[in-house]
C-alpha cells in the first residue's frame, strides 16, 4: 500500500490580529469538518492552513507534531525536492501576541536556524571518511554528492529506476529488486530511497549479499513531516518522475532488520525536535 510521506496543510486565507477569530476557527473545521488547522504568524499577519487526516490518523499525526517535524515550503507554482534552499522549519510560537499565551498551541512562526544545512554538512563529512573502494549507489533520482564520488581511487555504480542520464557517472536504469550484480562492494549507499521498496526484508537480503565483510552501509531516510503548501503548489506533481512511498520509516523501525543480519552499528542519528527530520545509520557487515 502506498503512503504519503507528508501531511500537508494547505493555506485557506490571511486573518486579523482578532482573538475571538483564533479560536473559533479552530473549533469550527475540526468538529464540523474533521480537519486539522494550523496558524502561522509572520510579522502582523497570521495564515490560517487546513488539511483533513485522510492519510495519517492520529498517533501518526501527533508523532509528528512531538517531534516537531513541521516545514513550510517557500517554493511558488512547482513541488521541490530542495530542502536545503526551498523549505524552512517552524515551530511553536514563544510568544503569541494575539491571546497573550506561551502555551498556545495554535500559533506558529518560522525557526530561523538551518536545520538542513548542518545536517548535510554532517553527512559530507561522514561521506567523505568512508567513500573508498568499490561502491554501490542505490538511489532516488539524483546525487547530491558528485565532488566526493569522482575521487580517482573509487570504482562507484549507481542504480536507479529514474536516473539522471546524462551523468558522468557509471549508471544502472533498473530496478535494485531485480537486477543480478556480478559483483560485491565495499560500501552500499541507500540514501532516501529504502522508503521506495515495498519488501523490506527482501532489501536488507539483498544489500547483505552484496556488502564483502567487514565493510560499510550507510542508510540515510526520512521520516513523515507536516509540510505547508500555498494555493500554487498544492497538488502539482513532477513529469515522468516516480516519487511513490511504501513506508516511513523512523530508525527504530529499521533496528529489527540490523538485528537479524548481525550488523554492527557504528553510528547513528534519530529525528528530533531539533533536527530536520532525516535520520541515519552507519552499519559493519
Amino acid at each position: 500500500m502506498l503512503k504519503s510521506n507528508s501531511f500537508v496543510f494547505e493555506l485557506k486565507k490571511v486573518i486579523e490580529n482578532d482573538l475571538d477569530c483564533v479560536i473559533t476557527i479552530p473549533t469550527f473545521y475540526n468538529i464540523l469538518n474533521n480537519q486539522r488547522v494550523l496558524f502561522l504568524k509572520v510579522k502582523w499577519q497570521i495564515f490560517l492552513y487546513i488539511s483533513n487526516t485522510k492519510d495519517f490518523n492520529d498517533e501518526e499525526i501527533s508523532l509528528i507534531r512531538k517531534k516537531n517535524q513541521i516545514y513550510i515550503n517557500t517554493k511558488s507554482k512547482k513541488i521541490s525536492t530542495d530542502f536545503l534552499s526551498d523549505y524552512k522549519k517552524i515551530k511553536l510560537s514563544t510568544k503569541c501576541d494575539i491571546c497573550k499565551d506561551k502555551n498556545c498551541l495554535w500559533i506558529y512562526e518560522i525557526d530561523k536556524k538551518n536545520y538542513f544545512l548542518k545536517s548535510e554538512t554532517q553527512v559530507r563529512d561522514i561521506l567523505s571518511k568512508i567513500a573508498s573502494w568499490k561502491i554501490l549507489d542505490i538511489w532516488c533520482w539524483n546525487t547530491l554528492y558528485p565532488d566526493i564520488m569522482k575521487n580517482v581511487d573509487i570504482k562507484y555504480l549507481w542504480i536507479d529506476t529514474n536516473p539522471i542520464l546524462d551523468s558522468d557517472f557509471n549508471i544502472i536504469k533498473g530496478n535494485f529488486e531485480v537486477f543480478e550484480f556480478n559483483e560485491k562492494f565495499d560500501i552500499i549507499l541507500s540514501f532516501r530511497s529504502i522508503n521506495h521498496f515495498e519488501d523490506t526484508e527482501k532489501f536488507f537480503e539483498k544489500i547483505y549479499s552484496l556488502i564483502d565483510d567487514w565493510w560499510k552501509i550507510f542508510i540515510i531516510e526520512n521520516e513523515a513531516f507536516w509540510e505547508l503548501k500555498t494555493h500554487d503548489n498544492i497538488f502539482e506533481a513532477m513529469p515522468n518522475i516516480d516519487y511513490e512511498h511504501h513506508h516511513n520509516y523512523n530508525l527504530d523501525d529499521i533496528m529489527p532488520y540490523v538485528f537479524k543480519y548481525n550488523l554492527k552499528v557504528l553510528s547513528k542519528q534519530s529525528v528530533t525536535a531539533d533536527t530536520w527530520n532525516q535520520w541515519f545509520i552507519i552499519l559493519e557487515k
